[in-house]
């Protein structure tokens, strides 16, 4: 569980991510159990270029600001239901 989120958070999301690799870590994350294929879903939709669109050109470091808070904050709120 937690093992697995901190390497995907430290090696694999780090600073930025790509759409493409941000698919790839929620749709694995779904496969394995850690979130549902709904929560994965609405992942997508949230950090899907058309979202992030500015004028910064920031949209992969969002992206990943955006998957990390909401992986960990869905982590802990499986925790304290166990």
């Amino acid at each position: 569980g937690s093992d697995y989120l901190m390497r995907v958070l430290d090696d694999v999301i780090k600073d930025e991510i790509p759409f493409k690799d941000a698919t790839f870590v929620l749709e694995d994350l779904a496969s394995k159990g850690f979130i549902s294929s709904e929560q994965s879903r609405i992942l997508l939709y949230a950090v899907q270029d058309k979202a992030l669109a500015n004028p910064i050109k920031m949209e992969n470091r969002l992206r990943a600001n955006i998957l990390r808070n909401a992986l960990v904050n869905l982590y802990r709120r499986g925790e304290g239901s166990s």
